[in-house]
């Protein structure tokens, strides 16, 4: 695979040569007069400028580099599929942005008349030919009632549509076949030459590093090893040089840090594939995604979850899935609906490789809170969980509420000493404290220390110096609150667990009273008989 890349740094050295184009060809000064903003271009000019830069620079940097990765014989039909691609690649990068500008409200059915098409596409000077026709067109329709913005999102999509409809001459054929493995890299999004643009990333990834993690260690240990034999695959072969085990099961109780350690085990797989210059993407499977109230349709779902994030994606892919074991709960009795059995089968294909491809393109991150999945389910995840347990000794807990969740700027408002923070970490140690309780208790005690009133000026300062006012204002706790602040979020936790657990004994001896029940009925009925 030959891939394309870009990014804001690129661009910046094209400006010189981009914006005195824009500006000889007015188009500051239409959207001006478009927008009539009393203070010259207004908030949705900038953004339709900087589209049109950005739209630009792809354009000549796509047909510089095509020159070279996929050069065209000298009796190439004209235009050429290098340049029918380049202008391809902007006009989608064009229409993606405005997209965004514009709330994804303009559509493009049909594509231009081909015949003005070819002409603006033969240019010699295609950069002004591109840029004249885009201002001739939005002009048009922004005197016919229609915002520029939208007008100009609607010419983008309609020139791909265009050049898709000039690229499928038979002529170019030949040329397809040998340079179908181009794909272009720009910013954040990636699409196949000729094709429809994905982002890199498509789930939100918590900003929490594997250094940030307290306890847990030989998880994240086995994450990193994980990562580092992930990013050995080659996108040109679509093959991985090592073979590796792509599953990564952690079991453990709630609040111990499942979560937070599996979107480490991500963010660091992003920071080293971005080193290697690999594209990677970590992506989240919630039941949501996936589960269907329709009959069968949930199996199906659950598949193109998965695939539709490797398919033509030249990079890696990091998935995860969270408890897991809600989605084979039901394994553990004898009766399964027809709807779980396709799930069951869906999920074991995909993680005996008959369903996603086993090339080392992948791994898949699962969590559970509890074992209650049988023998085959397990083996099929792997072959012994990792025991997650958070923090565990007193340092762990020192370390996590001081250092990671209160931080240098609310830490320095705790009125403690070293042996008083060691009494703390010893106190929940014992109670074996999760580590979600510790951040709610961390949240309690930030709410006391910015319980304050604001400073005079600080509604007409900036971000930064409201930051500044709010830290000089900040109340200091002593130990004695400290410690009423940790027993109260003890109190409220372990109530809350009671709670659950008397559920639980609840729920269980209902069901056990209706299988007696049941049992009886049946017993009766065959003395009747």
């Amino acid at each position: 695979m030959t891939i394309f890349h870009m990014n804001a740094e690129h661009l910046e050295p094209l400006r010189v040569e981009i914006v005195p184009r824009l500006l000889e060809l007015r188009w500051p000064r239409f959207l001006y007069q478009w927008e009539k903003h009393p203070y010259g271009l207004g908030p949705r000019s900038h953004p339709v400028l900087a589209a049109l830069e950005k739209s630009a620079g792809v354009l000549m940097s796509v047909t510089a580099w095509l020159k070279q990765a996929a050069p065209e014989p000298a009796d190439a039909p004209a235009p050429g599929w290098s340049r029918l691609a380049a202008v391809h690649a902007a006009a989608l990068v064009l229409a993606h942005d405005l997209d965004e500008l514009t709330g994804h409200r303009v559509r493009a059915v049909n594509p231009m008349p081909l015949r003005e098409t070819r002409q603006v596409l033969e240019d010699p000077n295609f950069l002004d030919a591109f840029i004249k026709d885009a201002l001739h067109y939005t002009q048009d329709h922004v005197r016919q009632g229609h915002d520029a913005d939208m007008a100009l999102c609607a010419y983008a999509r309609l020139l791909c549509l265009s050049c898709l409809s000039l690229s499928r001459d038979p002529r170019h054929a030949a040329h397809h076949e040998r340079h179908k493995n181009v794909h272009f890299h720009i910013y954040d999004i990636h699409f196949p030459v000729f094709g429809e643009i994905r982002k890199d990333q498509t789930s939100l990834v918590l900003p929490v590093r594997m250094e940030n993690i307290v306890g847990n260690q030989e998880f994240l240990r086995a994450g990193r090893r994980l990562v580092r034999d992930l990013i050995a695959w080659d996108p040109e072969s679509r093959k991985n040089p090592k073979r590796l085990n792509p599953i990564l099961f952690a079991l453990g109780k709630p609040g111990c840090g499942k979560t937070a350690s599996a979107h480490a085990v991500g963010q660091h797989l992003l920071s080293e594939a971005a080193a290697v210059g690999l594209m990677a993407k970590f992506c989240v499977i919630r039941r949501t995604d996936w589960a269907s109230a329709y009959q069968n349709a949930s199996a199906s779902a659950l598949i193109e979850r998965f695939t539709s994030e490797l398919t033509n994606f030249p990079g890696v892919v990091a998935f995860y899935w969270p408890d897991i074991d809600t989605a084979f709960g039901a394994r553990g009795g004898g009766d399964l609906r027809a709807e779980e059995k396709s799930i069951l089968g869906a999920a074991f294909g995909l993680f005996d490789g008959t369903i996603l491809p086993a090339n080392g393109q992948w791994i898949l991150l699962c969590d559970a809170n509890y074992m209650q999945m049988d023998d085959a389910t397990v083996s099929r995840l792997t072959q012994q969980p990792y025991l997650l347990e958070g923090p565990v000794s007193a340092a762990d807990y020192v370390r996590l509420v001081r250092d990671e969740l209160l931080g240098e700027a609310y830490g320095r408002h705790i009125d403690c000493t070293a042996a008083q923070w060691v009494e703390f970490g010893i106190m929940a140690s014992e109670k074996a404290v999760s580590g979600r309780d510790c951040a709610h208790f961390a949240r309690r005690l930030i709410s006391r220390i910015e319980d304050v009133n604001y400073p005079d000026g600080f509604f007409k300062a900036d971000y930064e110096k409201r930051l500044h006012f709010l830290s000089l204002v900040r109340k200091n706790l002593d130990f004695d609150v400290f410690l009423s602040e940790f027993r109260y979020t003890l109190d409220f936790c372990e109530a809350a667990r009671r709670k659950e657990e008397e559920d639980q004994v609840s729920s269980l001896a209902k069901e056990l009273i209706r299988m007696e029940k049941a049992r009886r009925l049946a017993e009766e009925t065959g003395d009747v008989e």
